[in-house]
């Protein structure tokens, strides 16, 4: 699912409700801004939780020696880096596995 038909879905059930005050293109600024605060966080090396759904938290994978399985003989550097790990709540956990 896309954030655009996220932010669809969300129109069409405010409006279900009565509450169609707020357009997709404002609820998909406002997605859009939302993800943007947790990508920066999590890049200055912060933990973002979200209770009931997870966290999000930056790890370093260190460099290592890899090998190419084709030229075994050849060892490959690969250096450190940045990535981040998705770490689900027990309770969506629960749900995806509730089904």
């Amino acid at each position: 699912m896309t954030r655009l038909k996220i932010a669809q879905t969300i129109c069409e059930e405010l409006e279900a409700q009565g509450k169609s005050h707020i357009t997709a293109k404002e609820i998909n600024q406002i997605l859009r801004k939302f993800l943007q605060k947790i990508e920066k966080a999590v890049v200055e090396g912060n933990r973002v939780e979200l209770r009931g759904f997870g966290v999000f938290s930056p790890i370093v994978r260190h460099a290592k020696i890899g090998r190419n399985p084709r030229r075994p003989e050849i060892d490959i550097e690969i250096p450190e880096r940045k990535a981040m790990k998705f770490l689900q709540s027990s309770l969506l956990s629960r749900k995806l596995n509730d089904h």
